[in-house]
C-alpha cells in the first residue's frame, strides 16, 4: 500500500498457525475475520493467501492424499464461505524437479499455477496450469524492499519488468524433465 500509494486499500494480516488440514473451524475464523473486513472498510474480501500449504496442514502429511484432500476440501469450502479468491503458497521439491511437492490432488484441485524462477536480477512467473486459459503466459517483476515500520521493518514489494532477454518471446523456456522428453517421443 505504502509503496503504491493505494492507503484505503484493505488489507487484513492474519498471522499465527493455522490448521487448514484438520478443522473446520479455521475456515469459520477466516471467514469472519473477512466479514470483518467487509463491514469496517466497506470493501468485499477478494484474494486469501494462504503462505505456505506445509504450514497450514499444520503438522499433516503433504505426500498423503488423507491429509492433501482434506486441506483442500477445506480451502473449497473457505472459498464457499467468503466468496474470494484463495492462493495457497507452494513449493517444489529441492531435487529440481518442477512439479509440486506432495500428493497430486492439490495440483488436480487448483484451477491455475505458477511456478516462479528467481533470474539473476528479474524473476519470471510462468502460467503452469490453467483450467480456463491457455498455459505459458509469463510476467516478470522484480521485487524491491520498502521500509514498512519505524523500526526499519522492511517488506518486499512486487515491480513489474522487462521480460529477460534470455527467455525469448514472452516464454519462458525450461528444461524438459525426462519423462516429458519420453511424452513427446511418443
Amino acid at each position: 500500500r505504502k509503496y503504491y500509494d493505494k492507503d484505503d486499500l484493505a488489507l487484513g494480516v492474519l498471522d499465527g498457525g493455522i490448521d487448514l488440514r484438520s478443522s473446520p473451524a479455521t475456515v469459520q475464523e477466516i471467514a469472519k475475520h473477512a466479514t470483518e473486513i467487509t463491514d469496517t472498510f466497506r470493501q468485499e474480501v477478494k484474494l486469501i493467501v494462504i503462505d505456505t500449504v506445509s504450514r497450514a496442514l499444520n503438522g499433516g502429511d503433504e505426500n498423503s492424499p488423507k491429509d492433501m484432500g482434506a486441506f483442500v476440501a477445506n480451502v473449497g469450502a473457505l472459498r464457499q464461505a467468503t466468496g474470494a479468491a484463495v492462493c495457497v503458497i507452494h513449493h517444489i521439491p529441492a531435487n529440481g524437479d518442477q512439479r509440486l511437492r506432495g500428493h497430486g490432488a492439490l495440483l488436480g484441485a487448483v484451477d491455475s499455477a505458477f511456478g516462479v524462477e528467481k533470474g539473476a536480477t528479474t524473476r519470471v512467473a510462468t502460467l503452469t496450469k490453467a483450467n480456463d486459459a491457455e498455459e505459458g503466459e509469463c510476467v516478470a517483476f522484480t521485487l524491491e524492499s520498502v521500509t514498512i515500520g519505524d523500526d526499519g521493518t522492511t517488506a518486499p514489494v512486487v515491480v513489474p519488468a522487462d521480460m529477460p532477454a534470455a527467455t525469448g518471446a514472452g516464454q519462458a523456456k525450461r528444461k524438459l524433465l525426462d519423462r516429458d522428453k519420453a511424452a513427446l517421443d511418443v
